[in-house]
């Protein structure tokens, strides 16, 4: 069965030119969501602002968060909206679909943007780009030991590999990229583009940034566009992530091939070679010596991540907990694509 292409239209009536609209889809984000409109109120930028929050019908306090914030902030010009459908893309399409401003800011709960963000962003838009995003510093999602060393690895080239946006201290220049996190972008883009995918209720952003950059447009990161991004603060929450993304990460390569970054299979052919060699041993003696060869070199990539982290930061006994946060991440991503890759091939779609 093909997959069904949903995108929502925007309205005939015409957009305000200079208002910005921030969209920001969520669910249950009570423990963030007033950290985010806090750091949009305290926005450099000083012209029209609205923030449009795209409910996927929480159950926890975050509707009540926002309505209080709302209130007491009135500059922001917030409001709910319900997404019934859930997924992000959903709800970016029905945000912006509401949205009165032209240029559109797309906010993820999880994020803080800051406090020169907007304006940062909409020099960017104004001077280089027609999808505009900036680098994500992560930081912990709790106090937790392991929350710490899962937040270092997704700091990581190790755990992210080229993905630059997470790498805030090795982009120094802007330039253009296959994807940034929460792009910017008019709202006639969108309209152009058909909105965001709903078949992708993961790697949207990446499936928008796609069809942008094949229709002639740049996507460009800027270093001076910060956000800080709260990752996942267990190990199980990170499996079942980064399961999810190697999945939907498979899903978008076999609908576009020519999408293909080293980095999107790198850990599936790790862990496909970690169980191969073996069995290929049965009949090519050298190939459990790869095997073991390619045991060592793991760990020895993970122990220099330890180091380089320890320069920075200081030694600490936990930090020898980062090449397992990176296995985890690998094995997770990779088995999720596998997953996909043999569902796609008995003729099933991912649930």
């Amino acid at each position: 069965m093909r997959e069904t292409e949903k995108a929502h239209t925007a309205p005939t009536g015409q957009a305000v030119p200079d208002t910005i609209s921030v969209v920001i889809p969520c669910r249950n984000e009570e423990a963030h969501i007033g950290e985010l409109l806090e750091s949009l109120r305290r926005q450099t930028w000083r012209g029209p602002l609205e923030v449009i929050v795209a409910d996927g019908m929480s159950e926890d306090r975050t509707r009540e968060i926002i309505g209080e914030l709302a209130g007491a902030y009135p500059e922001l010009n917030c409001r709910i909206i319900d997404n019934p459908d859930v997924n992000i893309p959903a709800g970016l399409n029905r945000g912006i679909a509401e949205a009165r401003g032209n240029f559109i800011i797309r906010m993820d709960a999880h994020a803080v943007p800051a406090s020169d963000y907007i304006e940062r962003t909409m020099e960017t838009l104004d001077r280089n780009a027609d999808v505009a995003g900036g680098v994500c510093v992560t930081r912990p999602g709790s106090d937790s030991v392991i929350a710490d060393i899962i937040a270092e690895a997704f700091s990581h080239p190790l755990g992210v590999g080229d993905s630059m946006f997470r790498l805030p201290d090795r982009v120094k220049t802007g330039r253009e990229i296959d994807t940034v996190p929460f792009g910017s972008f008019t709202k006639s883009l969108w309209r152009e583009l058909g909105g965001f995918n709903e078949a992708y209720v993961v790697h949207q952003d990446y499936e928008f940034n796609y069809r942008a950059r094949m229709a002639g447009k740049r996507v460009y990161l800027n270093p001076a566009i910060v956000s800080y991004y709260y990752a996942r603060s267990t190990l199980g929450a990170v499996r079942r992530q980064l399961g999810r993304y190697g999945g939907w990460k498979l899903r978008m390569l076999l609908r576009h091939p020519d999408s293909l970054k080293l980095r999107h299979t790198a850990p599936l052919l790790f862990i496909l070679s970690l169980i191969l060699l073996p069995l290929a041993a049965l009949f090519w003696l050298p190939a459990i010596f790869l095997w073991v060869g390619e045991i060592l070199l793991y760990i020895t990539a993970g122990l220099a991540a330890v180091l380089s982290v320890s320069r920075r930061r200081g030694f600490s006994p936990r930090l020898l907990l980062l090449p397992g946060v990176f296995f985890v991440m690998h094995s997770a991503y990779a088995l999720g694509m596998l997953r996909q890759l043999i569902t796609a091939g008995a003729g099933k779609r991912e649930p």
